[in-house]
């Protein structure tokens, strides 16, 4: 009986080893979950449950990233699950948002120590990531400050947002391509690399300097950004604009920014501007451009570059210009091809500084009419009492000289009056540039001027014409004749103080061995608000151009006795570029003194004199004639002077000159100023005839010489202008003399040769 109750026993036991265990185990291995989230709840089941409790541990692995206590909230426990029960049992977990950039972390939950004979199953460990939800981002504070150039520097503070669990460091970098302000000049500023220890976050002031330059210019921008940020930071606000502005104004008044100096509106591509800095300073030409505005329509730019110095010029041509128009050029571009209806303007900036025409206005294919001349097919020269531009042209127009087309003369350079000089007064007068000239035949035209110095207010009208007798050059073409001159009929306009007419003579190198030929041209028929002067006509001297030959500067000229110490020009027809030309180097002449009607020590003082030549330049040289002022009453004398080369092997032109004395002292009694109030005579000097004016009918009129002999008898002067012929009078001085009720007026006048 014993032995059967022992075997019942062992049966029951062996019946308990083989029945199925309890198995605990989490419901699955993972969880993600964002530290914003408040909780995490993790489940924990049971299989093969009895009608015995069973409990478990869960407890917290060693090696997680994530701090208990800081990133999340876990006290170890034991889930317990009730005898005959299935139900999962639930631990939570507490997650911290705590603010900190610190990246992705994680723990990992184990079960342990089972009651009840449980076994763990797979799933014992449960791994937990918790993803941050913070990001550290740099940036600047501000997008954009606006600081006029006098503040001297702004503070920019730079930002790290959030606190970061690494060291980190950003760069404020200046970007010179978004900026339009340039380093230096407008601003001060180095690229800084900004840093922030691990843990620590707030801003960082970085100065930037700001230079006040004095210098008229637009808003200018200073772009910075941020780069090359470390640690995994992100960027906000990565950018910042400084804009500065400019605390001057524009330059004005006279001398104080550029101005257009002449316009170039010539013949096919003969197109140019030139450009002048009346200032003491050079001036940077990037801050300047030239609008054209085409037919009145919308127009286009052309940008300058480079530096303009002190008192100098900026020429911009057509690139198909001639070669004397681009040879003086600084600039040659396509845009330069403005005819004489398209208005030209200078802009300093977008200010415009001064205007050539009107914009949106057509004024027809003749341009705009500037004095004499006009915009179209002419060369405009701004005036010498003028200091700065303008942007009105009803008023711009009249401080333009106007010359032919094609007069290049000028171009590359520019004179003015000393800055703010006033226009003084002058008499309209008419001279030539020069009273003569001496060239060789060689040359193919021969340049030369006639200026108008205009203070009269009205326009001033006079006449060129050849003197076909009394010159030896043959005018007419073809080539067997000396020359070509057109002469004409010449305006003066009323808007400048000096007007200058181009002049030229074609000449024909005819290969002939000749003498000496001479042109000569006068100024006639002069209007009576003008008066020709001295050097009213002009004679060219036309050399042979087969040898070199010494000679005097023409054959003569007219000087009254007060002129004092006048010169007895000489020059070589040539001069020579090696001493393989020329052996000698020097050519000497001799100067003596001719009989003539002037007496030495009386009228005149002079020593015969020797004059050395260079034979490597065209230099003038010559002798110095003492004229004596006698103050008396005496007809024209003449010296004679004789030219002798003393050099072998040098050929003579002109070796005989004439000095005319012309008397200037009046007869007793003799009342030009009288005369002045009364009437008006001209053209003074004269050729042929001349005018007298005079506002009531005058009687015992007549024409005397020095001594007071009466040489034309004229009687009566009608009311208005009167033309006398004085052509056959002699060269030399002359008296028109009024008898007015016993009072003698007089008013001397010069015949010309």
């Amino acid at each position: 009986m014993k032995k059967i109750g022992t075997l019942f026993f062992a049966l029951l036991v062996s019946l308990k080893i083989f029945a199925a265990v309890p198995v605990v185990q989490f419901d699955s291995l993972t969880s993600i979950v964002n530290e914003g989230t408040a909780t995490l709840v993790i489940s924990v089941s049971i299989q093969n449950a009895d009608a015995n409790p069973t409990s478990v541990d869960v407890n917290i692995m060693g090696g997680a990233t994530a701090t208990s206590g800081v990133d999340f909230g876990y006290a170890p426990v034991t889930v317990t699950f009730p005898g005959g029960s299935s139900a999962s049992q639930n631990i939570v977990v507490t997650l911290t948002d705590d603010a900190i950039a610190e990246g992705n972390e994680s723990f990992t939950f184990q079960l342990a120590f089972p009651t009840n004979g449980a076994s763990i199953g797979a799933n014992g460990q449960h791994a937990v990531t918790i993803t941050d939800n913070d990001t550290s981002k740099a940036k600047i504070d501000y997008t954009s400050f606006t600081r006029d150039e006098t503040a001297g520097a702004v503070t920019i503070p730079v930002t790290l947002s959030t606190i970061n669990t690494a060291n980190v460091s950003t760069t404020l970098h200046f970007n010179a391509a978004g900026s339009t302000a340039t380093a230096v000049s407008d601003f001060t500023f180095a690229d800084t690399t900004i840093t922030w220890l691990a843990g620590d976050t707030g801003s960082r002031n970085i100065v930037l300097g700001i230079v006040d330059d004095n210098k008229y210019e637009l808003t200018e921008t200073v772009l910075l950004q941020l780069i090359n940020t470390t640690s995994g930071v992100g960027l906000l606000n990565d950018t910042f604009h400084l804009n500065i502005l400019d605390n001057e104004t524009l330059p004005s008044g006279n001398c104080s920014d550029l101005y257009f100096s002449e316009y170039v509106e010539g013949s096919a591509n003969n197109k140019a501007l030139e450009i002048y800095n009346p200032t003491n300073a050079a001036i940077d030409l990037s801050d300047y451009r030239i609008y054209k505005s085409q037919n009145g329509s919308t127009g286009s730019v052309f940008s300058l570059t480079g530096s303009l110095a002190a008192n100098s010029v900026y020429v911009a041509a057509n690139s198909a210009a001639s070669a004397t128009v681009t040879n003086q050029a600084d600039a040659t571009s396509s845009f330069f091809d403005f005819d004489g209806n398209d208005a030209v303007y200078l802009l300093h900036l977008n200010d415009t500084i001064d205007v050539i025409g009107q914009s949106w206005v057509d004024p027809g294919a003749n341009g705009w009419t500037v004095g004499a001349g006009s915009t179209d097919q002419h060369t405009l020269v701004r005036s010498f009492y003028h200091y700065h531009g303008n942007t009105i042209w009803d008023s711009a127009v009249l401080w333009w000289q106007s010359f032919p087309v094609d007069m290049f003369d000028s171009l590359g350079a520019h004179h003015t009056a000393p800055c703010g000089t006033g226009v003084p007064y002058i008499p309209a007068t008419i001279r030539f540039t020069k009273g003569s000239d001496t060239i060789t035949e060689q040359f193919t035209t021969y340049y030369f001027g006639a200026i108008v110095e205009n203070q009269s207010g009205y326009t001033v009208q006079y006449s060129l014409f050849r003197d076909d007798v009394a010159s030896t050059s043959t005018q007419g073409y073809p080539a067997y004749f000396d020359y070509e001159f057109a002469g004409g009929t010449y305006n003066t306009d009323t808007s400048s103080s000096t007007h200058y007419d181009s002049l030229h003579i074609v000449l024909h190198d005819d290969v002939v061995v000749e003498p000496t030929e001479k042109i000569i041209i006068r100024v006639m028929y002069v209007s009576p608000n003008g008066v020709a002067i001295a050097d009213s006509v002009f004679t060219l001297y036309i050399l042979d151009n087969d040898s070199l030959a010494v000679s005097f500067y023409g054959a003569g000229f007219s000087r009254i006795e007060k002129d004092t110490d006048v010169l007895v020009p000489v020059l070589l027809s040539s001069y020579c570029s090696d001493s393989a030309s020329c052996p000698d180097s020097t050519v000497q002449v001799r100067i003596t003194l001719d009989a003539g009607s002037a007496t030495p020590g009386v009228d005149f003082l002079f020593t015969d004199t020797v004059i050395t030549v260079r034979t490597d330049n065209g230099d003038t040289l010559g002798a110095i004639v003492h004229l004596i002022d006698d103050a008396a009453i005496e007809g024209n004398e003449e010296i004679n002077f004789n030219l002798t080369c003393l050099t072998p092997g040098i050929h003579t032109n002109i070796i005989a000159y004439t000095l005319h004395i012309i008397d200037n002292d009046l007869p007793l009694g003799f009342s030009e100023e009288e005369f002045n109030a009364n009437m008006k005579l001209y053209p003074n000097p004269a050729l042929n005839s001349i005018f007298i004016s005079t506002e009531q009918q005058q009687t015992n009129v007549r024409i005397t010489d020095l001594m007071g002999n009466e040489v034309i008898t004229i009687g009566i002067l009608e009311t208005g202008s009167n033309q006398i012929d004085i052509s056959a009078l002699a060269a030399g001085m002359y008296f028109v003399c009024v008898n007015d009720s016993g009072k003698l007026m007089s008013k001397r006048f010069v015949k010309s040769e």
